[in-house]
């Protein structure tokens, strides 16, 4: 079981790289 913090952490800094390439001008 994924430890409820480490969820969190993950899952944000996947929204991160997420908005990081979404932001980056083709």
């Amino acid at each position: 079981m994924i430890p409820l913090a480490a969820r969190l952490s993950k899952s944000r800094s996947f929204c991160n790289i997420i908005a990081a390439t979404q932001m980056k001008p083709i």
